[in-house]
């Protein structure tokens, strides 16, 4: 269905070939939702491919942790892949360009792959360039959409992930019950039509600026370069007070849903005793259920108040998402609540932080400010589900859901008190 859908949306754009001036947020909001909606099979594949190779692979546990982890892990190194456009609006399309081939090539042999971290690294490395191509996008929507048509855009975009989520899981359902190792048939699919696609990748039209920074020099691998995006990223927060607070508002609420990832698979399994399908319907389903409904109050929301205080009732949805998943003890038909809960919380999420750039960016280049989100998560990556998974060999699931939900009760508590300190609203 994704794929139809992408067809249609290129012969309506490829009918409307107009290069003016006016129609840059037509051709720039047509690309960014073609390309979210074409990452929907391999991005909701990446949901399942931890019980994929467990169970057509036997991937032992460690691996298994591997690729729950890669998400939020690889997030750490995308700013390397970002530092290249930093005020640098001509290097714009080069970077989605070669972001999108890079990202997809390896899913073409997916079908002979048999190694287990193959299929590690394809996927890391595919996320990876997910998040190192987000500042770009960020960037180039900053600078083609005005006013609050940029909020709309991008949840748009949420929308057209979690409806196709919504269409796709269960079709993938069917299709791994009656056809053996066809998963690997629908990464190649998808690669090889997101390939074809890059071309329109091309049609976005960049705005002349005079903003190139050309006495910066070029980043290299040289080691004096090496941690030129961590210190871009340092040198940004502790310049902004209001912006390092958000990030520490972020880094609690995050945190406390990445400490709570590796109980999932034994928490739904052996405790829940959750069947097959009745995963895929919570987090394809339910989640974007959630997501759809919640969207278009999302967006108002976010452009009538505090970022902070926004932000605040976000984190305390997402501390209501363990104790639903508790509740499911007694009651299985809570977890589809709990995902129904998350769908709504994660469209505010989302917004929140693909926003936060361009909100606390002011008229400055955003793509420093999403690098350092996206830098941010990889920090979380790193620490949160570590813990989580020591916490719960030394303890049990019950007690990481609980953790997870009073570090999320702490981020709304730091968000209500930030909104306090800096009133930091959409302009």
């Amino acid at each position: 269905m994704p794929l139809i859908l992408s067809a249609f949306f290129v012969i309506l754009f490829l009918m409307d070939n107009n290069n003016s001036t006016s129609d840059y947020w037509k051709k720039t909001r047509f690309v960014y939702l073609l390309t979210r909606l074409l990452s929907v099979p391999i991005w909701g594949m990446g949901y399942i491919l931890p019980f994929l190779l467990l169970k057509d692979l036997q991937a032992t546990p460690f691996q298994v942790t591997c690729v729950i982890t890669l998400k939020p892990l690889v997030a750490l190194f995308g700013p390397y892949w970002s530092i290249w456009i930093y005020n640098r609006p001509d290097r714009l399309v080069q970077n989605l360009v070669w972001g999108n081939l890079l990202k997809h090539l390896p899913f073409l042999f997916f079908p002979w792959i048999q190694n287990v971290w193959l299929f590690v690294f394809c996927f890391g490395f595919y996320i990876f360039l997910i998040r190192g191509t987000t500042p770009t996008w960020v960037e180039i929507i900053k600078s083609n959409i005005e006013g609050k048509e940029r909020e709309k855009v991008f949840q748009l975009g949420s929308v057209i992930d979690y409806v196709g989520m919504i269409a796709f899981f269960p079709f993938v359902g069917w299709l791994l019950d009656h056809y053996d190792q066809s998963w690997r048939w629908v990464f190649f699919g998808t690669a090889v039509v997101a390939i074809m696609m890059t071309g329109l990748l091309f049609r976005i039209p960049i705005k002349s600026s005079k903003t190139i920074r050309k006495s910066v020099p070029n980043f290299s691998f040289k080691m004096t370069d090496f941690f030129k995006p961590i210190k871009e990223c340092w040198r940004l927060v502790r310049k902004r007070p209001d912006f390092s607070c958000f990030q520490i508002g972020f880094m609690l609420g995050g945190g406390g849903l990445m400490i709570m990832q590796p109980v999932y698979p034994y928490y739904f399994m052996e405790v829940l005793g959750l069947s097959y399908t009745g995963l895929l319907t919570a987090i394809g389903v339910c989640k974007g259920i959630g997501v759809t409904i919640a969207s278009s109050y999302c967006v108002k929301k976010f452009q009538s108040i505090n970022i902070f205080r926004f932000c605040s009732w976000v984190s305390c949805l997402a501390a209501v998402f363990p104790l639903f998943l508790i509740f499911a003890k007694w009651n299985v038909l809570w977890i589809y609540a709990a995902y129904l809960v998350y769908g709504i919380m994660q469209a505010g999420s989302e917004l929140s932080w693909h926003m936060s750039g361009p909100v606390f960016a002011g008229k400055e280049d955003s793509s420093i400010y999403t690098s350092t989100s996206v830098l941010s998560t990889g920090i979380r990556g790193c620490i949160f589900p570590l813990i989580g998974s020591l916490l719960y060999q030394s303890t049990n699931s019950l007690t990481v859901l609980i953790v997870g939900c009073c570090l999320c009760l702490l981020s709304t508590e730091r968000m209500r008190a930030f909104s306090r300190l800096h009133h930091f609203s959409y302009q």
